[in-house]
């Protein structure tokens, strides 16, 4: 389940996360969730929506969304994002920060943004201001910036961010793929060995068998001395030795293997 703030400017998510999330007064951003996170210990989210004028303020001015997250981390919350809801880009000329104003189509322009909107003669901001504290808030502090149009996608968002938590990292398959060319830290930007890659294309072997693999037989050389250099029974009996594979797909190993 969702938290969702009792603030008066969350009113207009609540019809929109349909059951998913529940008003409460919580003391700590705008949406807080329990999620399954390292070695399945349940972790608390704390996110933030931030409208643009918000946004702006707490850069130039205020502070607060960074007091917001230190006092967040302070308590116990380990995984942070942040909704901007905006739609905004650098002057093609000047660099300095625009905003849609209007509805999207003939109506809508972008214009300057101003610190006072009712002054058009008031401060402007840079574009890359915002930027870069956007930047440092997802490289230094580790929090998730996500950047949407409206309400619905907010909400969207959110929820999308919910569900995924909902499992630990290795239970989600979207990255467990072969193809990932990249040097990197951590499991799914490093490139699979060559024995993983071997013991995928075995029948039934898929990316997390390939591991076993691995850990049975430590490098390519071996797994290829037990397929090829060995008798059936004993093919068989190391094959079983993986954990996860038994007989039937040590056959079908087997059988893959000697065939030409």
């Amino acid at each position: 389940m969702i938290f969702l703030s009792t603030a008066p400017n969350e009113n207009d998510l609540e019809p929109i996360f349909a059951g998913l999330a529940t008003r409460a007064p919580i003391p700590f951003g705008d949406f807080n969730w329990l999620a399954l996170w390292d070695e399945d210990l349940p972790v608390w989210v704390w996110g933030e929506r931030k409208k643009i004028g918000d946004l702006v303020s707490c850069v130039v001015d205020t502070g607060r969304l960074l007091a917001q997250i230190q006092r967040a981390h302070e308590n116990g919350f380990r995984i942070f994002f942040v909704v901007v809801e905006a739609q905004f880009r650098p002057n093609p000329q000047t660099g300095m920060l625009q905003t849609l104003r209007g509805q999207e189509g003939k109506r809508a322009s972008w214009v300057d943004y101003h610190l006072n909107p009712r002054d058009k003669n008031s401060t402007r901001i840079e574009y890359s201001r915002i930027d870069n504290y956007l930047n440092e808030l997802a490289f230094y502090l580790g929090v998730r910036v996500k950047v949407s149009h409206d309400a619905k996608e907010t909400a969207r968002q959110v929820i999308d961010l919910y569900h995924l938590t909902q499992k630990p990292p290795e239970d989600h398959s979207s990255l467990k793929k072969f193809e990932i060319d990249t040097k990197a830290r951590g499991t799914y930007l490093l490139r699979p060995t060559l024995i993983r890659k071997i013991a995928n294309q075995l029948p039934h072997i898929g990316y997390d068998k390939s591991a076993k693999f691995e850990d049975e037989f430590k490098t390519a050389a071996n797994l290829c001395a037990v397929l090829g250099g060995m008798d059936e029974k004993e093919k068989t009996r190391r094959l079983m030795g993986v954990d996860g594979v038994g007989k039937k797909i040590a056959s079908d190993i087997i059988e893959a293997v000697e065939k030409e």
